[in-house]
C-alpha cells in the first residue's frame, strides 16, 4: 500500500469511526431498509455491512444471521473499492471469488450486488448488497433502488450522528449546569473536585484523574478517579511519575490553564514509564490555592489518543473556575473567622476564640483522658502606663507582653487576650508526667519569665498575676476551670501586692 494509499485509508477508517456504529446493537431503521432491498429485487438476502480495518461487520442482514468475514474475504471489500453497484452474476465463473469461503460454504452466494455507502465527504465505508444463491444478473431497475436505498442508509447515519450530537450537548450542557451548581456546596477540596470528575466522566471520556497538592516543596497526589480501563500496575507508580513529570510544567501554570496533549507519544516531555504502561491521552492544569497550598487536576486516556473535543474543554475550564471559587470563598470565610477570632492589637485568640477552644479541648481531654491546664492572668501597670504615657504605650505593653509569653511558651501552648489587661492561657499536659503543683510551678514560671522579659523591653512597672486550674484534678466544667482560675489569679494579685515578688515560684524548665 502506497504512502498516499495508507494516508486515504486512515481517513477513511476516521469516518467510518464518526458515525459509532461499529460493532452496535440491531436499529429498526436500518433492519427495515436490508429487508425492503431484499424484497424490491426479490431476493433471498441483504446485508448493510461496514469495513473496518481487518474486517467486514454487518449491521444489519435479513435472510440470515448476522455476518462477519476477514476483510480479505469479504465481497465488500471489493465494493468500497467501487464508484457504483457492483454486480457478480456468478460467482463460481469469477476467478475474484470462486474461492472464497462464502461461496465455497454458508451462505453459498452465487450471484451479488452491492452498492457503496458514501459519506458526505465522500469516503466510502461499507455496502448495501442483496445475495442470492443462484446466478442471476440484476435488471437496472434493482441497481437503481439499491443505489438509492444506499443513500438512504448514508441519511440515517447522519439523523443518527446529528441526533447524537444533540444528545451530546444537552448531556454537556446539563454537565455544565450540575459543575456549576457544585460551587455552593461547603465541601473539601478534594470531595469538590472528586464530585466534579464524576460529572465529567458520564459525558466524556476518564479513565483517571487526580488531585495534586504543592505546598511548599511537599507535593503529593490523590486519585479521585480510577476506571478498569487503567492497567493495575499504573496505580503502582502513578502518583510518584505524575508528580515527577508535570512538576516543572505546572510552575507556569496560572489558575484556569490548562495544558490538553492529545497525543501524549509526541509530547517533547513525554515520561516513558508512563507511556508503555497505556497513557495516551492527558489534561492538566492548576485550580487555585488555599493557605499554602496549592491544588492541580490531572486528568488522562488509556491505550488509544483520543484527543480532547471543545465541549469537553469547556468542561474541565468549568470545574477549574468552580473549584476556584470554592478555594477563594474558603480563604475569605477562613480570614473572616479568623479576624472574629482575633484580638487585632496582639494578634493573640481573643476571648470567643478561647471560649470555643476551651469546649474542644475538655472534650479531646474527656476522650482521650488527658489533663490540661487553665490559666487567667492580669497584667500589671497598664492603667498607669495608660494615664502618664498615653494609651499608645499601653498598646505597646500589651503587645510585648504577649510577644513575651509566646517567648516563654511551647508552641502548642495557646494564648488568648481577654480584653484590657486580662490573658488567658491553655496548655494541654497529655503525658501527665508532672504532678498538679508542679504543673502550677511551671506555669507561674514561665509568666513570671515573660514578665522580666517585658521588664527588660522598656517597661520597669510591669508585672503579672496567674490563676490556674488543672483538669480533671481541680474541676470537671470548662466554667468552673474559668472560676476557680480568676479566683486564683486575684488571690495571687492579693499577695503580690502585699508581699511584693519575692514570693514567686522557683523557675521550673518545661524539660526538666
Amino acid at each position: 500500500m502506497t504512502a498516499l494509499a495508507s494516508m486515504d485509508e486512515e481517513r477513511r477508517l476516521e469516518a467510518l469511526n464518526r458515525y459509532e456504529v461499529w460493532e452496535t446493537l440491531p436499529e429498526e431503521a436500518f433492519d427495515r431498509v436490508a429487508r425492503l432491498a431484499a424484497e424490491l429485487a426479490d431476493a433471498p438476502i441483504a446485508m448493510i455491512s461496514f469495513v473496518g480495518a481487518d474486517r467486514q461487520w454487518a449491521k444489519a442482514c435479513y435472510g440470515m444471521l448476522s455476518l462477519e468475514a476477514p476483510r480479505g474475504e469479504a465481497f465488500c471489500t471489493w465494493t468500497i473499492r467501487s464508484p457504483a453497484v457492483l454486480v457478480v452474476q456468478d460467482t463460481l465463473r469469477d476467478e475474484n471469488f470462486a474461492s472464497l469461503p462464502l461461496v465455497t460454504g454458508a451462505p453459498h452466494v452465487r450471484a451479488y450486488a452491492g452498492a457503496p455507502l458514501v459519506t458526505p465527504d465522500g469516503f466510502t465505508i461499507g455496502s448495501l448488497c442483496i445475495i442470492d444463491d443462484r446466478p442471476r444478473d440484476f435488471s437496472e431497475s434493482v441497481r437503481r433502488h439499491l443505489t438509492l436505498l444506499s443513500k438512504v442508509v448514508v441519511d440515517q447515519l447522519e439523523a443518527r450522528l446529528e441526533g447524537r450530537r444533540l444528545a451530546r450537548s444537552t448531556a454537556f450542557a446539563q454537565a455544565l449546569l450540575t459543575i456549576s451548581a457544585l460551587g455552593a456546596e461547603d465541601v473539601a477540596p478534594t470531595e469538590l473536585v472528586r464530585r466534579a470528575v464524576e460529572v465529567v466522566a458520564r459525558v466524556a471520556d476518564v479513565d483517571w484523574s487526580s488531585l495534586i497538592t504543592i505546598e511548599g516543596e511537599n507535593v503529593s497526589g490523590f486519585t479521585v478517579r480510577s476506571t478498569p480501563n487503567v492497567p493495575p500496575i499504573f496505580e503502582n507508580f502513578a502518583q510518584a511519575e505524575v508528580v515527577h513529570g508535570w512538576h516543572a510544567a505546572w510552575s507556569s501554570h496560572g489558575p484556569h490553564e490548562f495544558e490538553y496533549v492529545d497525543d501524549y507519544a509526541a509530547h517533547p516531555e513525554v515520561r516513558r514509564r508512563l507511556l508503555n504502561v497505556g497513557l495516551r491521552t492527558v489534561m492538566w492544569g492548576a485550580l487555585g490555592h488555599f493557605e499554602h497550598t496549592r491544588y492541580l487536576l490531572v486528568a488522562a486516556r488509556f491505550h488509544v489518543p483520543r484527543p480532547w473535543t471543545e465541549p469537553e474543554r469547556q468542561l474541565w475550564g468549568a470545574v477549574a473556575r468552580v473549584v476556584t471559587s470554592s478555594l477563594e470563598r474558603r480563604a475569605y470565610l477562613f480570614a473572616l473567622r479568623e479576624a472574629a477570632l482575633t484580638d487585632t492589637l496582639t494578634g493573640l485568640g481573643n476571648r470567643r476564640a478561647f471560649d470555643l477552644d476551651l469546649d474542644a479541648t475538655l472534650a479531646r481531654a474527656h476522650r482521650a483522658n488527658s489533663t490540661f491546664s487553665v490559666g487567667i492572668l492580669d497584667l500589671d501597670g497598664l492603667k498607669a502606663i495608660n494615664d502618664q504615657e498615653g494609651h499608645e504605650r499601653g498598646d505597646a505593653l500589651l503587645r510585648t507582653f504577649a510577644a513575651s509569653l509566646r517567648s516563654e511558651l511551647r508552641m502548642a501552648d495557646r494564648i488568648y487576650r481577654l480584653g484590657g489587661d486580662e490573658y488567658a492561657l491553655l496548655l494541654e499536659h497529655p503525658d501527665a508526667r508532672y504532678p498538679p503543683d508542679e504543673l502550677r510551678d511551671i506555669m507561674l514560671s514561665r509568666v513570671e519569665c515573660a514578665a522580666r522579659r517585658t521588664r527588660r523591653s522598656g517597661f520597669p512597672a510591669a508585672g503579672a498575676s496567674l490563676g490556674t486550674a488543672l483538669f480533671p484534678h481541680d474541676a470537671q466544667s470548662g466554667a468552673d476551670l474559668v472560676r476557680l482560675a480568676d479566683a486564683r489569679m486575684y488571690e495571687r494579685k492579693r499577695l503580690r501586692k502585699d508581699f511584693g515578688d519575692d514570693f514567686v515560684v522557683r523557675e521550673i524548665d518545661w524539660d526538666s
